[in-house]
């Protein structure tokens, strides 16, 4: 009976296993997609910046700038030094308003899917589009209904150069702080509280907010590992040392050097024995939404 029991589990267990590895594709995290594009212009073109700004995070780290440009009389969505994250059905999308992370609305216009999650690309806007009113470009993840990231584009003052020239603009700095990921402190019983990745005025921090320590110096280490436990601090891991935990709200500055979104632990370590005694799985609140849909689906 028990036999039985094993075998009927193992053959729903594995049909629920491919279709979430195809559903999720979670390899498509570590592999990335560089593409380098310049715009399409020749000696008797001028280009114009239109709008510019910058992109911030949402489900998942990105960063970069982009720009509305007009190229004789065409006009394109410019990427530059654009980073996020891969995934299944990327697409880029313009918004109507101020919202980049407002990818269901019906008033969307689709440029077509991500050509890379690395790199400057260009996407051509379709003629007639009234770029006044779509002031917000989306990295919109459609199978999810999700957000990686967005910015809102602010009009600039006329800027024209000709194909020979180097485009200068003035980047919007962010405003209210943004959470990236963040989650619930576990392990040892004497740590309580939480941390999060947070993104303001185009600066990092990791955030830590400990009600309950216990005694002794403790180390506070990003990891760049899915996930942790209590023990040994795992060998050949990519770590950033961030400071010294204390009680209560405390900010650390991270290096904007780091692809956050493969960061996604904090370790508490005890100093003297270098051993894990509390950790943070760091996740967004989307990807927190989606994997509770996805379990009550299949359950």
């Amino acid at each position: 009976m028990e036999k039985k029991k094993l075998i009927l589990a193992t053959a729903i267990a594995i049909p629920v296993t491919v279709i979430g590895w195809a559903l999720f594709r979670p390899e498509l995290l570590f592999v990335n997609q560089t593409v380098n594009e310049k715009l399409p212009t020749n000696s008797q073109s001028a280009t114009e910046i239109l709008a510019t700004g910058q992109f911030q995070s949402y489900a998942h780290e990105t960063k970069g700038e982009a720009q509305y440009v007009r190229v004789g009389t065409k006009s394109y969505l410019q990427l530059t030094d654009f980073h996020t994250s891969n995934g299944p059905d990327v697409r880029i999308l313009l918004l109507k308003g101020t919202d980049s992370n407002n990818g269901k609305s019906p008033d969307r216009i689709e440029l077509g899917p991500i050509k890379g999650n690395i790199g400057t690309q260009n996407y051509e806007i379709p003629a007639g589009t009234n770029l006044d009113e779509y002031q917000s470009v989306s990295v919109w993840c459609e199978r999810f209904s999700v957000g990686f990231g967005g910015a809102t584009l602010q009009a600039e003052s006329p800027k024209v150069t000709s194909n020979n020239q180097s485009f200068q603009f003035q980047l919007i700095g962010l405003g209210a702080p943004i959470t990236v990921t963040s989650g619930k402190v576990e392990g040892e019983r004497a740590f309580a509280g939480s941390a999060s990745i947070i993104e303001e005025n185009n600066k990092r921090f990791v955030e830590t907010n400990f009600t309950k320590i216990g005694s002794g110096s403790y180390q506070i280490r990003l990891v760049k590992k899915e996930s942790l436990k209590v023990g040994d601090f795992p060998t050949s891991t990519p770590f950033e040392k961030i400071g010294t935990l204390v009680k209560n709200k405390k900010r650390f500055t991270a290096s904007k050097s780091l692809d956050l979104w493969l960061y996604r632990s904090i370790a508490i370590v005890d100093s003297k024995t270098q051993k894990i005694v509390s950790y943070v799985n760091l996740r967004s609140d989307q990807e927190r939404n989606k994997s509770l849909n996805f379990t009550g689906q299949i359950i």
